[in-house]
Parts: C-alpha cells; sequence; structure tokens
C-alpha cells in the first residue's frame, strides 16, 4: 500500500516515483491527482488549516487543468497562506 497522501492522509495510488531528491511523489484522489512535495512544504502541512488544505488542493486542480501532470508544492508559496 502506498503512503497516505501528505496532504490529507487519504488513501493514495502507487505513483511508481517514489522519492526524488527532497521531492516526495504522491496520486491522490482527495488532492486531484498527482503531485509532488518538498520536505520543507510536508512538515508544513502538519500545521495547516483545513481551510487551508482546501485551498492548496484548489491550485493542484488548476495546475492540472493548466496541463501541470505533476505539480511540485513547496514551503515558500504556502507560508502565508491564510
Amino acid at each position: 500500500m502506498s503512503e497516505p497522501c501528505a496532504i490529507w492522509k487519504s488513501r493514495t495510488y502507487d505513483s511508481n516515483r517514489g522519492v526524488i531528491g527532497d521531492r516526495f511523489q504522491y496520486d491522490s484522489p482527495r488532492a486531484s491527482g498527482k503531485y509532488e512535495i518538498t520536505g520543507s512544504a510536508k512538515a508544513l502541512v502538519g500545521f495547516m488549516s483545513e481551510r487551508q488544505k482546501a485551498y492548496l488542493t484548489t491550485w493542484l486542480v488548476d495546475q492540472h487543468h493548466a496541463g501541470n501532470e505533476w505539480p511540485v508544492v513547496t514551503g515558500t508559496k504556502w507560508t502565508g497562506l491564510k
């Protein structure tokens, strides 16, 4: 079984990509599909509110619609999110 989604802690599919450097890959239906997340962003997600996680998920949806198959979540994008 794959590691739970870094954002929602929900079930994921095996991304067949694993860990690349400081980036972790997930394929999460709850988070709109495939995404990469840096170690620092993964740590920040643990302190996010449900609303912040929803904004992050919306950003992932937008990235997928723009054609970005593996959007990358970094800590610097989300430190000021309210």
